[in-house]
Parts: C-alpha cells; structure tokens; sequence
C-alpha cells in the first residue's frame, strides 16, 4: 500500500522486479485509519481475516507468518477458475451464506476447502468481535458484527451476531466506549507527515487520553503516542 502516485511507483516495481500485489491509498487515508505513524510497516492478516501482527516488516518472524497461513486457501480467490465466479462475487460482497452454499455445490477439493474457510472466517471474525468487546474495543467489536450481519442469514452464527449488535446498541459502557473510539479514529486521521503536524496529533492524543482516563480508547491514544515516539 502506498500513498505515492502511480508515476512514482510504477518504474519502482518495474526496476525491482517487484512481484506482489500492491495498492494505492491516496491521501494516506487507510494509513491513517491503521495508525501507521511511519514506514515500512506491515500488517499480517491470518486466513480468517484479522489482523494477527503489525509493525517493522524486518521483525516480522516465519513463524508468525506460519500461524497465520493456517487454513489459508492453497490456491487465491483470483486464481480459482471461472466456475468459482459466483463464489468469490458473494464473499466480496459479505454474502457469506450465499458463498458457502456456492461453494459447496460445487465439486472439487478446491471447493470443498473454499467453502470451510469461508465458514472459518465467519467463525473467526465473530470470535473477534467477543473477544474485542471483552477487552472494551467496542468499536472494533461493532465493526465485526456489522461486517458479518448482512451475510450471515441461515448460519449457526445469526443469532450470535444479532445479539452481539444489540448489546452494543442499549449497554451504557459500549455506548460510551463506540462514541469516544469514533473520537479517537478523527485525530488519528489527523495529517502526519510533518514535524509540526505529528506534534498537533501527538498533543491531541495527549489530551485525549488525559480526559477520558481508564477507558479503551485512552491506552490505545497512549498507544498511538508511543507509536509515534518509536518512529
């Protein structure tokens, strides 16, 4: 992921030989929106979806990346061929019912395999979302529900999902743990590419975290400032 222009990149990959996929985050905003306060960073997502490691790509460890590769598919999404199409339509979509019964009508290893990662996604990511809400990232627990809610329909975990979201709709400490998170992401989103903009961030995360003491969003904008301070 890069925030560079496509003139700036494309004779990079090119001189490299680069071979991986890359993407264009224009403005920085998904940057922002993961708190990377500097680069080269990396993000290691396992086989359900989540985001298992982050920080310097060079203390990134086989091992980690070993763990997270388990019940990945052995063959990408945009590999598998033209038979899969509606399969792999579905999951981009969030359908998730719709593309595991897809999948499973299909025949095949490659299908079969497909269709129980998918089912170890929407596992994983429910699994995700409780534990985020044990922790007090309500947020993030929300996030995860509503990713799953639109696509779970006929699956065992639909009741889970719609039970989960409405706790975060009526309990008091989730209202108020959401509000202040979403308070959190805007300075975060705040630019940082200078020494006087990353000092404005850093005061307002300071300020943040000194105002609202005791709560998730509070250690994790004591985090960002750490972060920052490590760059």
């Amino acid at each position: 992921m890069t925030s560079e222009s496509k003139a700036e990149t494309e004779p990079w990959v090119k001189e490299k030989g680069a071979k991986y996929a890359y993407a264009y985050d224009k403005g920085g905003k998904f940057q922002n929106a993961m708190g990377v306060n500097g680069i080269p960073h990396a993000l290691l997502v396992n086989s359900q979806g989540a985001i298992v490691w982050e920080g310097h790509p060079g203390s990134l460890n086989e091992e980690e990346i070993r763990k997270a590769l388990t019940g990945a598919l052995k063959r990408p999404l945009w590999d598998l061929p033209k038979t899969f199409a509606p399969v792999k339509s579905a999951f981009l979509k969030g359908d998730f019912a719709t593309a595991i019964k897809a999948a499973s009508a299909l025949p095949g290893d490659d299908a079969k395999q497909l269709a129980e990662t998918i089912k170890s996604v929407v596992a994983g990511t429910l699994a995700s979302a409780e534990k985020k809400k044990a922790d007090g990232d309500f947020l993030g627990a929300q996030k995860d529900l509503q990713r799953l809610a639109k696509g779970v329909k006929g699956l065992p975990e639909e009741q889970a999902v719609a039970e989960g979201i409405a706790f975060l709709t009526k309990d008091a400490d989730a209202v108020k743990g959401i509000k202040l998170q979403k308070e959190l992401e805007k300075i975060l989103e705040l630019p940082a590419k200078s020494k006087g903009d990353k000092a404005k961030r850093r005061e307002a995360l300071e300020n943040f975290a000194s105002k609202n003491p005791g709560t998730f969003a509070a250690a994790a904008a004591k985090k960002a400032v750490v972060d920052m301070t490590k760059q």
